[in-house]
């Protein structure tokens, strides 16, 4: 019973969390405007950018922004690929 009442407790305050933790329409349009259109160099090549962020303890509220910040910016210039990862498998040879 108390394992329940702990779980509910917990699901209860990540209700109340997670969306203020999510990037907004309005703040997405902000940063489509104020991203470049077109890279300032062309790669020779195509780029993939990893962006790992895994977090164990503190979460920082600023990484839903620029991982969104990283796939505009990849989108709307077309100079690289953004991969998303939390894990840690991804370092493995």
């Amino acid at each position: 019973m108390r394992i329940r009442r702990h779980f509910t407790l917990a699901a209860g305050l990540l209700a109340m969390v997670l969306p203020a933790l999510a990037v907004t329409n309005e703040e997405i349009a902000k940063m489509r405007q104020a991203m470049p259109d077109k890279p300032v160099v062309q790669p020779e090549r195509p780029r993939r950018m990893l962006v790992f962020s895994l977090c164990k303890g503190f979460n920082h509220s600023s990484i839903p922004y620029w991982a969104k910040a990283l796939d505009i910016m990849a989108e709307k210039t077309g100079a690289f690929a953004v991969e998303h990862s939390t894990d840690m498998s991804v370092f493995t040879p």
